[in-house]
């Protein structure tokens, strides 16, 4: 009779653990589904946003000074449009269009799309620029 006790208390035991075991999983995987859900889809996220458009920014300017050097350097036919790609996610152009006799507009475009957030965003500058 004792045997049969001490192996049902064993069992109980050992249910118990197990059960523990699989609530825990399931606990992880219920919390980490929604943190990952909120930093995805919730306003939660504005790091992701003001790194990309930060980095938009710096490669805006680049781009800007690169025509600048472009003209100074040839003439406004072979520098019109320019674009590049420093990475997978990001697109950055530029168009120079003649304003008048003594000047042009350079309308620099950068866009990405942030891997964490799936959006995409954009950054649009126009500068005048004056011919020499």
């Amino acid at each position: 009779m004792k045997n049969t006790k001490t192996t049902t208390a064993k069992s109980k035991k050992s249910m118990r653990k197990a059960f523990c075991s699989y609530y825990a999983v399931f606990m992880l995987a219920f919390v980490s589904m929604c943190i990952g859900s909120i930093i995805a889809l919730s306003p939660n996220a504005p790091l992701s946003h003001i790194h990309a458009y930060t980095q938009l920014q710096l490669y805006a300017k680049s781009m800007y000074e690169m025509q600048i050097l472009c003209l100074q350097s040839f003439d406004y036919t072979r520098c019109q449009h320019q674009e590049f790609s420093p990475h997978s996610h990001y697109h950055i152009q530029s168009q120079l269009t003649p304003f008048g006799d003594s000047l042009l507009l350079l309308d620099v475009s950068a866009q990405v799309h942030n891997p964490i957030t799936s959006m995409r965003q954009n950054v649009l500058n126009r500068h005048i620029i004056l011919k020499r």
